[in-house]
């Protein structure tokens, strides 16, 4: 199942697409914990996809969620490929963005991140270079030989790496935001002007029978592999140890698979 749950009739579902869906409505469409043996889906019809036979579960798990959305902010930027990509945060969706913007064939693919697990997890899945964020905006901008990267990718959601992106994207380029600008009163612009003649495209996870179903596809090809973003697995029954390894981020944690 996608996290979000869409109808497949409304005209938001048959025009623009299902993430947006005006049946079910954000944030009412979002398919809340189900840490559970089973669990009610609304709109199933086309929220739900059969994963193909022999792929595992654990890696079609994230069809659901990081990949869609992290896919999702390469393909709304309009990445295309040899165009250049940054993308700060190497978290579960900004890796999951990293992996997309390889996919796409994006050269060069710029990670922004300091954790260690985490940097070496960007090269894997696709990074060409991995710059500190601490001197992120000027690594960027030699790498890229003061031009700028034609997209940057926001998946932390602070307001300073949102002007960070600004301030690395070339004119006529687009920033990317996927991060949760959780307890931000007001998302400012930077005062410099580097969000001049760009672009700024916000994502909701894509979602969707047809986009899971599209995802899998990649996933049982072999195209595609996030499989390394798992890092640990617990019991139902352990939920709560999960959670506080999670937040904690210990013993290099990543991402975490639940099973019954």
């Amino acid at each position: 199942s996608c996290c979000l749950q869409s109808c497949g009739s409304c005209e938001e579902c048959l025009t623009l697409e299902p993430s947006v869906c005006s049946t079910f409505g954000a944030p009412m469409n979002l398919l809340f914990g189900c840490q559970g043996d089973a669990f009610m889906v609304g709109g199933a019809d086309n929220t739900l996809a059969r994963v193909p036979e022999g792929l595992p579960d654990q890696v079609a798990i994230f069809t659901a969620d990081v990949m869609s959305t992290g896919f999702g902010a390469i393909e709304r930027a309009g990445v295309r490929a040899g165009q250049s990509v940054a993308v700060f945060a190497q978290g579960p969706v900004g890796l999951c963005a990293t992996m997309g913007a390889q996919y796409y064939g994006a050269e060069p693919i710029i990670a922004v991140e300091s954790v260690p697990a985490r940097v070496e997890l960007a090269r894997r899945l696709g990074a060409t270079h991995v710059v500190s964020p601490d001197s992120a905006v000027e690594r960027i901008l030699e790498i890229t030989q003061g031009k700028g990267v034609h997209v940057a990718v926001e998946a932390l959601g602070k307001q300073q790496t949102f002007e960070n992106c600004c301030r690395v994207v070339r004119f006529g380029g687009t920033v990317s935001s996927v991060g949760v600008y959780g307890g931000i009163d007001a998302l400012r612009l930077p005062t410099d002007g580097s969000f001049v003649h760009r672009n700024i495209v916000t994502t909701f996870c894509p979602a969707g029978s047809p986009r899971m179903e599209r995802l899998l596809r990649l996933l049982d090809s072999g195209e595609v592999d996030p499989s390394p973003l798992v890092t640990h697995s617990f019991k139902l029954s352990e939920i709560a140890r999960a959670y506080e390894v999670f937040a904690a981020r210990a013993d290099g944690c990543v991402k975490i698979v639940i099973e019954p």
